[in-house]
């Protein structure tokens, strides 16, 4: 009998090569969808990271500022200079206001806002990857660990950047706080690990806050949920719920409002800001509950017309509107209180008897300044998003008989929409404490009242219109001048 070979009854082996799965032709034109594909997903990572670094970033800064401030404040140096003085008690609560209320409003507030509505957005960016994560078997507390994770990070960044920049600010910033009052007392800010320290304790607890929303609504992303559009009718229960709110700020509103009318004297900033920013709220949550409904309502009659495409397109936008709006204005109302900042700032330097516009434009910047940042980064942010051609949402445009023309006005009709929101909210965030104070001067019996409160802060509105409208109409013609065939194909 013949030996048998060591190879008898095995396959002979082949080497494996990507190579000779594809012809050289159709490897060639892979690699550029490829390269295509993986640019698109690193423009969403990209808005994953970066839009969560800047608002934390500019936050830290300011609360590290704040910290170093009030440390300062309190330092022995401070404590010889105020035994020697009668103000000493009232120089220190001063000092508590003054840190406490830029930590807990100028940029808790804000940012916990602007973190909710940019993690909520990215996350509707993120569906399909989370429903991929789903359909491996990942679990709700895993995707909820990664989401926490993510934001940590980000924030540890943050804090360690806003370092580098609060150290070389902390004296300048000093000055300007010190130069607007009335004490002659010498403020030397204090740099150290505690308020470092104490920076990085606040930013995890404001980010952790502001992640519960957006962590949850990750993890309750299934894998048929992912395969969805995110164009649907919106529940009642929402719009009910958002009314509610606002009737309940409308009426916080007026109450504050009342207030301020019935007192015997001009009340302090804080209550004007108080029933600008419930103002805000009420018209928000109000706005974004029935914009939705009223644009379907009005494009119902084309329903059965020969431009019925264009019932499509507004009624795909309203729903979108609909559904999505309170988490894509929130950044929005923080640009619009932009304008309610400064007004807020110039009714508070009158009340108090400041005559000059400069104390009165540094209190704004001091006070407010850092929510309106942290708004207009959100806001921008949004409208990067959103100016992004929703290439499924076009599909079933498509494929519901919608034409070219519906196709190229849905995204604009609802850049409209968040355009139209949008200047409504500056509108009432800049006339509203300047109107209420009017009042206040006009029961006084002061003449002329209404043009010295009211004509400043419209010059303002007209900038903030100036400002939304560069910012919001320019995704909306970029979006209409990109070709259908273009968003179809990036759909497939």
């Amino acid at each position: 009998m013949a030996p048998s070979s060591p190879s008898c009854g095995r396959r002979p082996q082949r080497r494996s090569s990507r190579r000779s799965l594809l012809p050289k032709r159709t490897a060639s034109k892979a690699r550029p969808e490829m390269f295509r594909l993986w640019l698109a997903t690193l423009r969403v990572d990209t808005l994953a990271v970066v839009a969560p670094l800047a608002a934390t970033l500019t936050s830290a800064v300011f609360v590290q500022l704040s910290l170093f401030f009030l440390i300062g404040a309190h330092s022995p140096a401070v404590e010889a200079q105020l035994a020697a003085v009668s103000y000493g008690s009232s120089f220190r609560g001063f000092i508590t206001v003054i840190a406490v209320y830029m930590i807990v409003v100028g940029v808790g507030l804000p940012v916990v806002v602007t973190q909710i509505s940019l993690g909520r957005m990215l996350v509707r960016l993120r569906v399909q990857t989370i429903g991929q994560w789903r359909l491996l078997g990942a679990t709700s507390w895993q995707i909820r660990r990664v989401m926490f994770g993510e934001l940590y990070a980000i924030t540890l960044i943050s804090t360690a950047l806003a370092t580098v920049l609060a150290i070389p600010l902390a004296e300048p910033a000093t000055n300007v706080v010190m130069s607007m009052t009335d004490y002659d007392i010498i403020v030397e800010p204090v740099v150290g690990s505690t308020a470092l320290v104490w920076s990085l304790v606040i930013m995890l607890t404001l980010c952790t806050l502001g992640a519960l929303g957006p962590a949850r609504t990750a993890a309750r992303v299934s894998p048929r949920s992912a395969r969805r559009d995110d164009v649907s009718s919106g529940s009642r229960k929402t719009r009910v719920m958002a009314l509610v709110i606002s009737g309940l700020c409308l009426l916080a509103a007026i109450a504050t409002a009342a207030s301020f009318l019935v007192g015997s004297s001009p009340a302090p900033g804080t209550n004007v800001l108080l029933m600008n920013a419930l103002l805000v709220a009420s018209v928000a949550t109000g706005g974004t509950a029935v914009l939705g409904p009223i644009v379907s309502l009005i494009t119902r009659p084309l329903r059965d017309s020969r431009r019925a495409s264009f019932f499509l397109a507004g009624h795909t936008a309203a729903a979108r509107v609909r559904t999505s709006a309170i988490v894509f204005l929130a950044p929005y109302i923080g640009a619009a209180l932009l304008g309610g900042f400064i007004s807020g700032s110039l009714t508070y330097a009158r009340a108090a008897g400041l005559e000059s516009g400069t104390s009165s434009l540094l209190q704004g910047l001091v006070f407010y300044g850092p929510a309106a940042a942290i708004g207009l980064i959100g806001a921008l942010t949004a409208v990067v998003v959103r100016g992004r051609p929703d290439a499924r949402g076009q599909a079933l445009l498509t494929s519901a008989g919608a034409d070219r023309r519906a196709l190229l006005t849905a995204p604009v009709i609802e850049t409209t929409l968040y355009f139209a929101l949008a200047v409504v909210l500056t509108a009432v965030s800049v006339v509203g404490p300047a109107a209420l104070y009017a009042l206040s001067l006009a029961r006084a019996g002061s003449s002329g009242a209404l043009v010295v409160s009211v004509v400043p802060p419209l010059i303002f509105l007209i900038l903030a219109f100036i400002l939304v409208a560069g910012v919001l109409v320019g995704p909306a013609r970029v979006v209409g001048r990109q070709s259908v065939r273009e968003s179809l194909r990036t759909t497939t």
